[in-house]
């Protein structure tokens, strides 16, 4: 009797113990689950391990379905930066993660710390150049202006003016940063040109006029290595005139009086003639540069940049019909 006892209790013993191994199973692969509160918001995105194609819109309160283990959680919200937390999803429990989302303030901080516009733009990259220029992105015609690029690694790109201008640039874009964008341009820089001005030749070397470019500083540095030259030459006339001067005056014999006066008036009048061509090439060199720096504030024949011509995507992007819009902070 109680030999048959102790049977039934352990066949008892093993079908609970298998029942409840049978439901923690069940429970592991169906997974957990995690409630998100987000203080101070009604409804925010939210990306699980870096999916950002299974973006999900959620409220705050609700509770989310996920496989078990180590889950990534990205909260993105509109003019905020994101909020990320890793927290363990376990089978059959309920996570809860309370985030509060700090206010982004300022427009740099817009592109690299919130990952917002790249949901919207469905890019991570946004290449924007003159309004004349093709945007070629690793050989390829992208566009007009301006272009988005869906990749990480490096690209290049290229813009081509229509009046041939062209730059070629390459671009990192890290798989951990959720969003770039970068402002190449052919047209060049009003301000950039205006400074480069004061340097001989480098505001016509940095618009592409590069034979002007060349003559302004060959000219320039050549007039003022030849005026240095004057120079010395004259400074050394100067030093051998008191020279003689100096004998001269101290001299007893009267024809070497007589030859000591003759040397120094030379060495006299050759320094005066030194110091006129020094002037004349001074003078002259002068001038060239100032033309230098007049023609370095003239506009290229395809203009200057619009540096007004910066681009948020907050703003310039289109909700209704999910495309980019330029021109509302932008002046194309």
């Amino acid at each position: 009797m109680n030999k048959r006892f102790s049977c039934v209790l352990l066949g008892l013993i093993f079908c609970f113990s298998f029942e409840a191994y049978s439901q923690r199973l069940n429970s592991d692969e169906q997974g957990g689950y995690l409630k998100i509160t987000i203080l101070d918001q009604d409804s925010a995105h939210v990306v699980i391990n870096e999916d950002f194609d299974a973006v999900l819109k959620i409220a705050s309160g609700d509770t989310l379905s996920l496989e078990t283990g180590v889950a990534k959680v990205r909260v993105i919200k509109e003019y905020y930066k994101d909020m990320v937390r890793t927290t363990e999803v376990e089978g059959g429990d309920i996570k809860r993660l309370l985030v509060r989302l700090s206010p982004i303030r300022g427009n740099k901080e817009m592109s690299r710390r919130s990952s917002y516009p790249r949901l919207f733009w469905e890019a991570n990259n946004f290449i924007l150049s003159d309004p004349e220029t093709d945007l070629y992105i690793n050989g390829s015609l992208a566009g007009r202006q301006y272009t988005v690029v869906d990749t990480v690694g490096t690209f290049e790109v290229r813009g081509v003016h229509e009046s041939g201008r062209e730059f070629t640039t390459t671009f990192r874009a890290g798989p951990e940063a959720p969003f770039h964008f970068h402002g190449e341009f052919v047209k060049p820089s009003a301000k950039s040109a205006r400074l480069l001005s004061m340097v001989p030749g480098g505001s016509q070397l940095y618009k592409k006029q590069t034979l002007k470019g060349i003559a302004f500083s060959v000219v320039t540095l050549g007039g003022a290595a030849l005026a240095y030259s004057y120079e010395s030459r004259y400074q050394d006339e100067v030093s051998e005139f008191n020279r003689l001067n100096s004998l001269y005056i101290s001299a007893n014999n009267p024809e070497e009086a007589f030859r000591l006066g003759n040397e120094a008036e030379k060495a006299h009048e050759k320094s005066v003639s030194l110091s006129q061509y020094r002037n004349r090439v001074l003078y002259g060199t002068a001038l060239v540069y100032l033309a230098n720096i007049v023609d370095g504030f003239i506009a290229p024949p395809i203009g200057y940049r619009d540096e007004s011509r910066t681009i948020n995507p907050y703003l310039d992007f289109d909700p209704a019909f999910k495309q980019p819009v330029i021109g509302i902070k932008s002046s194309f």
